[in-house]
């Protein structure tokens, strides 16, 4: 018979192999600062969630989308007050309402207590404080306690997000129920970041495929690759075949967040993607400081060439990075404002070893403001020799 203290071993482990698996599904060191706050059965449904991710075919389920999984909290969330008697809201067009509302005073800046003060707010606020959705920002009442008013705080605090993101979650179900056309063009009222964390939970929330289509055509417009490649990995499979089909096939991708756990995700995900259906076939640039462990983590279609700039590279480096793309992909690399000025000798004579094996696979060093508008550029031809 097991004993008791080999038991508990064994659920140690497991635990911290759910733990590890949270961790991993925390896309930011905000919420990880904030996760301490968040009530028990939200953090028991992450503890779920994770779960989730070791079940054979859910590799792209509800528990790894950010918005999937805060909507699920807010749902959690408002059947808990329903639970409660004497409630004013109990049906689901009525928190959608309630949603709209919260979204609209965070997209126009209204969080003082005066603007709530009106009487059409007024039962939307309280129901808001009750549901734990919203905080009195105030050092004299409990920010988060359900008995309190309107009539006892100051006109000086405001109103706030109770967590982490539930601000800009609430943004994007504004945008969606009344913000319709080319949500683009209502960044003004808001951070950039503010703005496109909000825009991708209205992508990820959003069940109508064509508003979907119509916020990534607008961000390939804007050749907003960062942003667009977030989004992708909140939409459903159906809706992502119909967006990766508006693609132009020898677009530029560039591609500069890669510093968070979050964004490495997403960007493995897209690119694991566009392997899968050998497309687009034009350019990808990586750019900023990104490991050459997180490179070679990603999968690449056949393209026309990979740029890697302004990431400070040794020779070694270097070699790394070519023989893992040769390996994959026949492609023109071009390393620009990378490394040293040239390369050593016993460098390229690696490189050389490299390069011949691939019919059509060549190495650009250059330098300038720009991989495009360049001031040197050094081409190794390594069967002729070496070009400048």
């Amino acid at each position: 018979m097991q004993s008791y203290s080999c038991r508990r071993n064994t659920i140690e482990r497991i635990d911290d192999s759910i733990v590890r698996k949270c961790l991993f599904l925390s896309y930011s060191k905000e919420f990880l600062k904030e996760l301490y706050k968040v009530p028990l059965f939200v953090t028991t449904r992450l503890y779920l969630n994770a779960m989730e991710v070791t079940k054979q075919g859910n590799e792209h389920g509800d528990h790894c989308r950010i918005s999937k999984i805060l909507e699920a909290h807010v749902n959690s969330m408002e059947k808990h007050y329903v639970s409660k008697r004497n409630n004013k809201l109990c049906g689901k067009s009525e928190f959608s309402a309630l949603r709209k509302t919260i979204g609209e005073a965070f997209y126009k800046g209204k969080r003082s207590i005066e603007y709530w003060q009106e009487e059409r707010r007024n039962d939307s606020f309280q129901a808001a404080l009750s549901i734990g959705l919203l905080k009195v920002d105030s050092n004299n009442v409990d920010p988060h306690h359900s008995k309190t008013t309107l009539s006892t705080v100051s006109p000086d605090n405001y109103v706030d997000a109770a967590y982490p993101f539930f601000k800009e979650f609430f943004v994007g179900h504004y945008f969606l129920q009344d913000l319709p056309g080319n949500m683009l063009s209502f960044q003004t009222k808001l951070t950039n970041d503010d703005f496109q964390l909000a825009l991708m939970f209205a992508s990820g929330i959003s069940d109508d495929n064509t508003q979907q289509t119509q916020i990534f055509d607008a961000l390939q417009k804007e050749a907003m690759w960062n942003v667009f490649i977030d989004y992708f990995h909140e939409v459903d499979l159906p809706v992502r075949q119909i967006i990766f089909n508006t693609i132009k096939k020898k677009v530029e991708i560039t591609i500069t967040k890669t510093e968070i756990p979050y964004h490495q995700h997403n960007i493995e995900d897209f690119l694991t993607y566009c392997k899968k259906e050998n497309a687009p076939n034009g350019t990808f640039v990586f750019e900023g400081d990104f490991s050459v462990q997180f490179l070679r983590s990603l999968s690449l279609p056949n393209a026309e060439r990979v740029v890697i700039s302004k990431n400070k590279l040794e020779d070694n480096d270097i070699l790394v990075i070519a023989k893992y793309i040769a390996k994959k992909i026949n492609v023109l690399i071009q390393f620009h404002n990378c490394a040293m000025d040239t390369f050593s000798q016993e460098t390229i004579a690696k490189l050389g070893k490299i390069v011949k094996k691939q019919a059509k696979f060549a190495i650009v060093y250059s330098t300038g403001d720009s991989w495009k508008i360049i001031d040197t550029q050094t081409i190794y031809n390594f069967e002729y020799g070496t070009l400048g």
